[in-house]
């Protein structure tokens, strides 16, 4: 384990200029909306790239290949109806419940007991009508992420593939064709922070191979991209990047995969100045470590790595701590996740959930969870598609089972990609009665 502050900036060069114009150069041609949009649609273009070599489409291709990896709609078969099976008014945090699901490209507001009070849905092909380049289909049929505004506007990403804008009734306001995937986050300043990726040569990693080199882009809050910059240039400014990253070793395909962004309050910054406001807070599922990067200096200033596993979700709490679902390194004799709650400066362990021997959780990929006000924690174990509350002392008072089915015959429970929740206050756009289609 290993945790540094970098207190000065390296020194830019123009190589980072670069980047930044190749990205630029190689991101596709975005479709606007469908005509009959009841608002019109803005979509962003990029010029086309020059002629190409036989060695540069075949590394293109491998490029993209290695884009189009990623999730499934659904992996574990169905055995159980689905929706609300416990709840516990007394003891768990009342509010509505958001999320994403594997069985459509659609978002799902519900309150309690699961009842449906709101739908979002907007699918790929009326986003782009003629997406360039190999795809993994799958990833057309869900999302993978969503933002949720104060007033029912809603940003979803299509997971590396690109992102929408809706607004409360499902009508396309702006796509962004960026791949953006995984993650994103919302600035006070109405700044979207989004984690991009793309198929790339890079020859001090590998002369034979493309990797897949993830990026922080920056919109603004129209969906123009403001700026950009490579994670792996980030992680190479930081002095004691080989603690986390063994090039000789890791350099091949999805060297990082990273998978959360957190744009830091500050409310930790007491603690280690590195969590300083504005800085983010970014998970790598294949190096097993989680980094602070400053985006102005656009490098990684503190590093950790543990006895977790292929790690998701890391995120500041309100009290100053650390979380983060581990996918991978619970009991292997059960194949469990756990959560992780880790104290700064020190790092030692506040808290740890695993469940017990006859209910514990596990998801692959994947999985999230939420810190309530109430202290109960809210966990959402992906491949299952369950989402439940848990106490601090391990009692689960919410559950809830995903009801959609995907695959052969409907044989498998949605993907849970995402279940937030939020206070009803939150959400004043919300006309309770009859659910909007």
């Amino acid at each position: 384990m290993m945790i540094r502050i970098v207190d000065d900036s390296l020194q830019r060069s123009g190589a980072i200029v670069g980047a930044l114009l190749m990205f630029l150069f190689a991101a596709w041609h975005v479709i606007g909306a469908q005509p009959g949009d009841s608002q019109q649609a803005r979509s962003s273009s990029q010029p086309p790239p020059e002629q190409e070599s036989e060695t540069d489409r075949l590394a293109a291709e491998q490029a993209a290949q290695l884009e189009a990896l990623g999730y499934v709609q659904g992996s574990v078969k169905a055995t159980v109806a689905g929706g609300v099976s416990k709840y516990d008014p007394k003891k768990s945090f009342k509010g509505l419940n958001f999320f994403l699901s594997g069985h459509s490209p659609s978002a799902i507001l519900m309150d309690m007991e699961g009842n449906l009070l709101h739908v979002w849905h907007y699918p790929f092909e009326n986003a782009w009508k003629d997406y360039p380049g190999k795809l993994n289909v799958d990833h057309k049929s869900f999302w993978r992420r969503a933002h949720l505004y104060e007033n029912g506007d809603l940003l979803a990403i299509f997971e590396g593939l690109g992102m929408i804008k809706l607004d409360r009734n499902s009508r396309l306001l702006w796509t962004s064709g960026f791949k953006q995937h995984h993650d994103l986050d919302v600035h006070e300043n109405g700044d979207i922070y989004v984690l991009t990726r793309m198929g790339a040569m890079i020859p001090r990693i590998n002369k034979r191979k493309p990797v897949i080199e993830d990026s922080i882009t920056i919109l603004g809050p129209d969906g123009w991209l403001k700026r950009s910059f490579s994670l792996i240039e980030a992680l190479e400014r930081y002095p004691d990047y080989a603690l986390y990253w063994n090039r000789a070793k890791q350099k091949k395909g999805d060297i990082f995969h990273t998978n959360s962004l957190e744009i830091l309050d500050g409310s930790a910054a007491h603690k280690n100045p590195a969590f300083s406001k504005g800085n983010l807070l970014v998970s790598m599922r294949s190096l097993d470590a989680v980094f602070v990067v400053d985006p102005k200096a656009e490098e990684v200033v503190w590093g950790f790595s543990a006895d977790f596993e292929n790690p998701h979700d890391a995120q500041v709490l309100p009290n100053g701590n650390l979380l983060l679902f581990d996918n991978l390194g619970g009991s292997p004799k059960r194949g469990s996740s756990r959560m992780l709650e880790y104290r700064l400066p020190d790092m030692d362990l506040a808290w740890t959930y695993e469940g017990t021997p006859w209910d514990h959780f596990f998801s692959q990929g994947s999985g999230m969870a939420q810190r309530l006000p109430n202290q109960n924690t809210l966990i959402t174990e992906t491949d299952t598609g369950r989402a439940f509350e848990v106490t601090p002392d391990g009692e689960i008072v919410w559950q809830f089972i995903n009801p959609h089915r995907t695959g052969p015959d409907n044989a498998y429970v949605a993907s849970l990609f995402a279940l937030n929740r939020i206070a009803r206050e939150d959400a004043p756009w919300l006309k309770i009665g009859r659910p909007e289609e």
